[in-house]
C-alpha cells in the first residue's frame, strides 16, 4: 500500500513539474508576442557599422572630428570600436566610448526587455569646463533623464528597413526648463539603434546636434548573423 501511496506521490510530482515547465515556457516566449527585445549574447566575429555626424544648428562645420564612420566589432570576448578612415584603414579606439557602446543598447539609456509604453528615468552629474581663467575651471552640474518608449515603427537606413523601438530621451538640469532631446531607433534584428538623433537646441534653435544611422552589420563568413540584442550587464553611459 504504501508502495502505491508512493508510486501516486511521484507521479503527482512529476505532473506539477512538468505544469511549472510549460507555465514557464509561456512566460519566457510572450514577450514575442507582446513586442518585447530581450537580450542574446554576442556572437565571434559580428560588426555593426555607423555613420556619425555631428554640427551646430546655426552652422554646420563638416570638419569637426566626431564626423565619420564607426565600427564596433566582438572578438574574443570582448567589444571593440574603430575609426573606419578614408580607404577602409582602422584606427581603434580604446576604450570604447561611450557613445558607441549605447548604440549596442548598452547603459541607463535601456532596459530590457523593451515593450511600447515603458518608462524610466535616472540622474548624473555633468562636469562642465568654464571657458575663463580660474581654478578649478569646471563646475558640477546634476541633470536629470526621462526616457519613454513611445512605440514601433518602420526605420530605413543603407544598412535596410527594420522594425524598431522609438524611445525618446529628455535630459536637462534639474532646475532648468531646457532639455536635451535624443531620439533612438533600436532594431531587435540587429541589436543595435539602427538610427539616432540629439538636438541640444531646445526653443532657441541654436545648439549642437547628432545623426548617427547604421550603415552595415553582420558578421564574418561562416558565423551566423546576429537576431537580438546583447543579454550583458548594463554599463554607465550617462551624457551625451
Amino acid at each position: 500500500m504504501s508502495d502505491v501511496r508512493k508510486g501516486g506521490n511521484e507521479v503527482r510530482s512529476l505532473g506539477l513539474s512538468l505544469v511549472s515547465f510549460v507555465i514557464a515556457f509561456l512566460l519566457a516566449t510572450s514577450g514575442l508576442a507582446q513586442g518585447q527585445t530581450k537580450r542574446r549574447p554576442y556572437l565571434e566575429g559580428q560588426f555593426w557599422q555607423f555613420k556619425l555626424r555631428e554640427w551646430d544648428a546655426a552652422s554646420y562645420d563638416s570638419a569637426r572630428l566626431v564626423s565619420g564612420i564607426y565600427e564596433i566589432s566582438y572578438s574574443q570576448n570582448q567589444l571593440k570600436a574603430f575609426y573606419v578612415k578614408p580607404g577602409e584603414e582602422r584606427e581603434e579606439l580604446n576604450p570604447v566610448p561611450p557613445l558607441l557602446m549605447r548604440l549596442l543598447g548598452r547603459g541607463r539609456d535601456f532596459r530590457f526587455p523593451l515593450t511600447v509604453g515603458k518608462k524610466w528615468s535616472y540622474e548624473y552629474t555633468e562636469r562642465i569646463t568654464l571657458p575663463i581663467p580660474c581654478s578649478p575651471c569646471f563646475h558640477f552640474l546634476r541633470r536629470a533623464v526621462e526616457i519613454n518608449v513611445e512605440g514601433l515603427e518602420n526605420v530605413t537606413t543603407e544598412a535596410g528597413t527594420f522594425e524598431a523601438f522609438k524611445l525618446v530621451k529628455e535630459d536637462g538640469p534639474k532646475t532648468s526648463w531646457r532639455r536635451w532631446v535624443t531620439t533612438y531607433s533600436f532594431s531587435r534584428v540587429t541589436g543595435s539603434v539602427v538610427k539616432m538623433f540629439l538636438d541640444v537646441s531646445g526653443d532657441t534653435g541654436i545648439g549642437r546636434k547628432r545623426e548617427i544611422e547604421l550603415i552595415k552589420y553582420g558578421a564574418v563568413s561562416g558565423v551566423p548573423p546576429l537576431v537580438a540584442a546583447p543579454d550583458v550587464d548594463p554599463m554607465v553611459g550617462e551624457g551625451n
